[in-house]
């Protein structure tokens, strides 16, 4: 009997000990399913940092440049003004000469242009470009290339002769 006893309190014990065991593991898998949730989570938070650290880079790089670029801007844009006043003249000299050289050799047309056209601007106080480049004014470098394309030489002469 007392054995009996014993062996029921002791397997009373063993069932209140497999119960808090069972309770145990219930409770390791339900903070274990907590853990990796967390986990993930802060994987996520850490992605997330990442890109906004790149991206956080990558604006600075950009402002940087951007800062560079002013300095350019600036300097395009006293450029700008000052090809503004002589758009003028420039325009005076490209009419003449698509009105006046086209029977004339490159030497002439150069000398008429550069001396006499030129200088007569700048005699009425017309504001206009020293020595003008009367192809890149009259024609971009895309028609120009559309012309050696289709067989026109590509001298400067052949290229006036373009835009006459």
């Amino acid at each position: 009997e007392v054995a009996e006893e014993r062996q029921k309190a002791a397997n009373e014990q063993l069932k209140a000990a497999e119960n808090d065991l069972d309770m145990c593991r219930k409770k390791m898998v339900d903070l274990q399913k907590t853990f990796d949730q967390n986990m993930r989570d802060k994987r996520a938070t850490e992605t997330r940092a990442s890109n906004l650290q790149k991206q956080m880079q990558q604006a600075s790089a950009l402002i940087e440049g951007l800062a560079g670029e002013r300095t350019r801007w600036t300097e395009d844009a006293a450029s700008f003004n000052e090809q503004k006043k002589q758009l003028v003249g420039d325009c005076a000299i490209g009419c003449a000469f698509v009105s006046y050289c086209g029977p004339f050799n490159q030497q002439f047309r150069d000398y008429i242009v550069h001396k006499k056209f030129s200088a007569d601007c700048e005699a009425r106080m017309v504001p206009v470009t020293r020595n003008l480049d009367v192809i890149s004014f009259l024609a971009d470098i895309a028609t120009i290339g559309d012309w050696n394309i289709d067989g026109l030489p590509t001298d400067p002469l052949s290229s006036q002769n373009g835009i006459l």
